[in-house]
């Protein structure tokens, strides 16, 4: 019946992406019955998920997650943790070097080996273009933010990049305005 699936189920999603280029591809994280964050992977557009076979070693499940434009890479950044990538579905995990405790990641939707991340704390911003694997300060052009705790406790700050463009990012700063940039993070208007 419609609106039903197999594999994992979870008290709440608190996010859910999909492979920008590979939409049949798709993740989420929630926390399930006993309160731990988990996360699952679907191959065939949600219908069927499987339990990622573990979670990165910091923080407690759940949080953010996303995928490369491609499907192959995984980010997670788990509640009160640092993101991590994983190139294996889940099953091993390293940390992104150059970004810190509960920095939310997104994927470009269309080069497959770039992925953006904000900082509040500092007003950083950070791209990556070796697949999440290391990221550099772009900019910090930005007025403080305050505190961007990713899904868990998010004060209202979006980070997302555009469908159809490489490096159309937007950044949305809940006490600040709309910031966008077409240069994948250099600058932003």
């Amino acid at each position: 019946a419609a609106g039903n699936f197999t594999g994992p189920r979870f008290v709440n999603t608190e996010d859910l992406a999909f492979a920008g280029q590979n939409p049949e591809v798709m993740v989420r994280c929630g926390v399930d019955k006993r309160g731990s964050g988990r996360a699952a992977i679907s191959e065939d557009g949600g219908i069927n998920w499987q339990a990622l076979a573990s979670q990165p070693p910091d923080g407690f499940g759940a949080g953010n997650i996303t995928l490369s434009a491609d499907g192959r890479i995984m980010v997670w950044t788990p509640r009160c943790g640092r993101p991590f990538y994983s190139l294996d579905r889940g099953t091993n995990w390293t940390a992104c070097a150059g970004l810190s405790w509960r920095d939310e990641v997104a994927a470009d939707r269309v080069d497959a080996s770039r992925f953006y991340a904000f900082e509040p704390r500092t007003s950083r911003f950070f791209v990556s273009t070796n697949g999440a694997a290391g990221f550099i300060v772009t900019t910090n052009q930005f007025p403080p933010a305050g505190e961007f705790a990713g899904s868990f406790g998010r004060q209202g700050n979006v980070l997302a990049a555009a469908p159809d463009k490489p490096g159309d990012v937007w950044l949305l700063l809940r006490q600040n305005g709309l910031f966008h940039s077409t240069d994948g993070g250099t600058s932003f208007i």
